[in-house]
């Protein structure tokens, strides 16, 4: 939406320019300052020149400032939100994800809806088995029983290797898809 990305920019700037008053003002007693951006913005892609040109025109280093950046959509893999993460953080902007944590929110909305069952997100089912000292694989072990307190199955999808399956069945899934077990 055109104007979520105008309301955005009109935001970066205004923040970036309140921090440059401070600044200016109160010098290293100046707040931090955090813009939290709108799922729109975060996905841009020209956001990256937009923070670069931005900073430049109020006279501020990538360091000065934060963006919050809604996590469902870097959960998601959305290429430019991903991107511009990446390339934001390597310039020195430090990134917040916020909204981070919905999985607690999404264990509530099974205990009060009448769901059969859950897939878990590919992304994640891909990490798990190609990075098994992820943070992720322990998380994982975690969530499933959780889910299934509340009566909801557990479905995988992606399941490759007789190796995965196995490790899938003893944290408690229920069912899964995938090269492993049939085609």
């Amino acid at each position: 939406c055109s104007s979520d990305l105008t309301i955005g920019r009109w935001m970066l700037r205004q923040a970036c320019e309140q921090l440059r008053a401070w600044r200016a003002e109160r010098g290293t007693e100046a707040p931090q300052v955090r813009i939290d951006l709108t799922t729109y913005l975060t996905q841009d892609p020209d956001l990256v020149e937009l923070v670069r040109t931005t900073l430049a025109a109020t006279q501020l280093a990538p360091a000065d400032i934060q963006l919050g950046m809604p996590a469902e959509v870097i959960v998601a893999g959305h290429g430019d939100a991903v991107d511009n993460v990446g390339t934001l953080a390597d310039i020195g902007v430090r990134i917040v994800l916020t909204r981070y944590g919905q999985v607690v929110g999404n264990l509530g909305v099974l205990e009060s809806l009448p769901v059969a069952g859950v897939e878990l997100a590919e992304p994640l089912v891909r990490i798990a088995a190609t990075r098994p000292d992820s943070v992720v694989r322990p998380a994982l072990a975690a969530l499933v029983p959780l889910i299934r307190r509340t009566g909801t199955a557990v479905v995988v999808t992606g399941i490759d290797s007789a190796e995965h399956a196995q490790w899938w069945r003893a944290i408690g899934a229920d069912s899964g898809r995938g090269a492993a077990l049939a085609r």
